[in-house]
């Protein structure tokens, strides 16, 4: 048997390849879109949370005044139905009345008795307090020495009516804001309309109303 000569194949060995890879990363287009709708994104995002954030801040500042509205209301009642001279007819319980202010005097808790003169003013949306003991105690209640009002000081903001204060006498009939009308006050109507100072000028403001009778008027 003749042997078949061996046969070497010469060609180039063929090699299967792989493609190469591919370079993934994102091109400079899709970049700047992406960084364009992100920023869209958060813009409305912070927006949504700002106008959040400050109507829960204008919510908390109406709360606060509301609550100040109140404390004010409730301290002027006390102070202002005890209003005390021991003579009337020497001096009035009430000493000046307006539609944005009230002076009265009261007794202090001193032994023997002195007077306080209190006033409340309305200054520019602030309603303000201020008061002075007299140097003199009594009885007799013939004279009573006032040493000079002290600092007017601010008790609550953002008042936004501009007649606080109605006077009434004992009939109920409305009194003029004169000095003859000062002996005559039995009673008086108090009106707080309060609105946050940093809320809008749309926000309806809180409206607080009393009447407040002097002791001994009927």
């Amino acid at each position: 048997m003749t042997d078949l000569p061996m046969t070497t194949d010469t060609s180039p060995e063929r090699s299967v390849g792989r493609a190469a890879p591919r370079d993934e990363g994102f091109s400079l287009l899709e970049v700047i879109i992406t960084m364009a709708i992100l920023l869209v994104a958060s813009t409305a995002l912070f927006g949504a949370f700002g106008s959040s954030t400050k109507q829960v801040t204008s919510v908390q500042g109406m709360v606060e005044e509301q609550a100040k509205a109140r404390v004010v209301l409730s301290g002027l009642t006390s102070e202002f139905r005890n209003a005390f001279t021991g003579d009337t007819t020497v001096l009035n319980r009430v000493a000046a009345i307006s539609a944005t202010g009230v002076t009265f005097y009261t007794a202090d808790r001193s032994t023997p008795v002195k007077l306080k003169k209190i006033s409340y003013q309305l200054t520019t949306g602030t309603l303000t307090r201020s008061s002075t003991i007299s140097t003199n105690a009594g009885p007799p209640y013939d004279v009573w020495t006032f040493p000079a009002v002290g600092n007017a000081l601010p008790v609550l903001k953002g008042v936004t009516n501009t007649t606080l204060f109605v006077f009434r006498d004992k009939a109920g009939s409305p009194l003029a804001y004169t000095a003859a009308s000062l002996p005559l006050v039995a009673s008086m109507e108090v009106t707080l309309s309060v609105r946050d100072k940093g809320a809008s000028s749309t926000q309806k403001a809180e409206t607080y109303t009393t009447t407040i009778k002097l002791r001994g008027t009927g």
